[in-house]
């Protein structure tokens, strides 16, 4: 039904009737959207489930239909759609906005409205992507976050809180990191604190005091069983974050101490690159046992052999780095050790695209990362050619046949030197370069020319053939058409200074 309708004034007023006759409609229309059954029943008197069966039977047998009960589900079902597929160019808070003034079929609707829109949508950075923070929240979330944050912050007011969990789309995690940003409070905060914690002596609820702040300052939360599992899914990776932080701490302070007792004893070794003085754990050897290395040289090396002359790309054996030409290499194990998460994650990428290369000669590469694909559109290449090369020799040998032939049966020189000519171009034909290029107008028809990456941390779609990010309805010279523009627009506009 549209929105534009107008509810009449003979709705249904019993609502075990309703009830009622949305179970008659959801036994016909199973997975249909209870809302939008519930809001087509006001608008008959009698009659009300053949009229609403005949209306959607008009319209092509086309009914709203939910994958869940839950209306938050279906909220962030909605709002993954419209980010990513519908208005990837679009800003999410502008998408949320807008659902929430429907009670179903919040899909079509918002659709419909977005595109009947003259005004220009407000747009976002990110194209297509949506993040786990721009989700809708349930009730029950939203007060174990505000209730929790109390219990991490309890020198911050509880508007303060609230207002913080409000630009934050009630995000725990992001509202955990902007009241530590914000800090105590000043004064004022721990005038508040004292006054309200402070017990005259005596009492005797000085003790039960104290166990409460210590409980709070502790965490103390309640039951884990009756946590929203979205809330305890960000508890958890916030004390994964904990204790990450934790053990960066820890591993310095080792090593620190550890330094110290070698420095102590003068028991450092030179490192062969840097010649700078390491503990021997700071180390390492390469295969032959000779010459030892810093990590952080290590580290240098190979990352410049990624990013930078681009040497170790693809390399499955690392050799050692002296200058006394060592046949050593370092080990996979010691070098996923050594490295950082992300060189090493870049290490394993080029080995793999090395491998698929080998493997395979078509491969589709997305242009924002080092993700790849075997192209199987259509049959590869050396395939075809092999099978053509017995042909074309068939071929070659017949028309010599031929040639042979006519030159012996004609009288007249003119067409036996045609013949000959035809043949020697014949054989000139570059039939390898002539197959490459439809091989590649066959595939970018088939594949299509824009190219979405699977990759999660990536997912950006990206244009085969400039290379680029593709936004919409994507040209690839747009931005040279741009560069000329501007260059034209600047030229007449020096001309214009020149003459005044």
């Amino acid at each position: 039904m549209k929105k534009s309708w107008k509810r009449p004034k003979s709705a249904i007023a019993d609502d075990n009737h309703c009830e009622s006759l949305l179970q008659q409609l959801m036994v016909i229309f199973p997975n249909g959207d209870p809302g939008y059954f519930r809001e087509c029943l006001q608008y008959y008197e009698s009659d009300h489930i053949t009229r609403v069966t005949d209306k959607i039977f008009e319209m092509g047998g086309y009914y709203p239909m939910v994958t869940t009960c839950d209306p938050v589900k279906q909220l962030n079902h909605a709002l993954r759609i419209l980010a990513t597929d519908l208005f990837p160019d679009c800003e999410v808070a502008y998408l949320r906005q807008r659902l929430l003034q429907y009670n179903h079929s919040h899909l079509e609707q918002v659709s419909d409205e977005l595109l009947n829109e003259q005004a220009r949508l407000p747009e976002r950075l990110e194209y297509a992507k949506i993040s786990r923070s721009d989700m809708f929240r349930s009730e029950t979330y939203k007060s174990q976050a505000q209730t929790q944050l109390a219990i991490d912050y309890p020198q911050a007011w509880k508007s303060s809180i609230r207002a913080v969990l409000a630009e934050n789309n009630w995000d725990y995690l992001n509202s955990y990191d902007q009241l530590r940003e914000i800090g105590p409070g000043g004064l004022w905060i721990a005038l508040r604190n004292f006054v309200k914690h402070w017990i005259i002596p005596g009492t005797g609820s000085s003790s039960s005091s104290n166990a409460a702040s210590s409980s709070s300052h502790h965490g103390a939360a309640p039951q884990t069983s009756s946590f929203d599992p979205d809330f305890m899914e960000d508890m958890e990776a916030l004390r994964r974050r904990h204790l990450c932080a934790q053990e960066m701490t820890d591993s310095e302070l080792a090593r620190q101490i550890n330094e110290d007792e070698y420095t102590k004893e003068n028991q450092l070794i030179t490192c062969n690159c840097c010649y700078g003085d390491f503990a021997f754990e700071q180390l390492a050897f390469c295969s032959e046992g000779e010459h030892t290395f810093c990590h952080d040289c290590i580290t240098h090396y190979i990352s410049e052999g990624l990013f930078g002359q681009g040497s170790l790309r693809g390399a499955a054996r690392i050799g050692c780095i002296s200058v006394e030409g060592c046949q050593g290499s370092f080990s996979t194990e010691m070098l996923e050790r050594i490295l950082t998460s992300d060189i090493w994650s870049a290490y394993q990428h080029s080995l793999f695209e090395e491998s698929i290369v080998r493997a395979c000669r078509s491969v589709v590469r997305c242009a924002a990362c080092s993700y790849c694909e075997v192209d199987e559109s259509i049959r590869p290449l050396d395939d075809t050619k092999s099978r053509l090369s017995y042909v074309l020799t068939a071929a070659q040998l017949l028309l010599m046949v031929v040639v042979a032939v006519m030159c012996f049966l004609q009288n007249s020189i003119i067409p036996m030197l045609t013949t000959l000519v035809y043949c020697y171009t014949f054989a000139q034909w570059d039939l390898q370069a002539d197959l490459e290029i439809v091989y590649g107008r066959i595939a970018r028809a088939r594949r299509g020319s824009i190219f979405r990456c699977q990759n999660q941390a990536c997912a950006e779609m990206t244009c085969l053939q400039c290379n680029r990010v593709a936004r919409g309805l994507h040209n690839c010279l747009e931005r040279d058409q741009d560069g000329l523009r501007l260059y034209v627009e600047k030229a007449m506009a020096d001309a214009v200074t020149r003459t005044v």
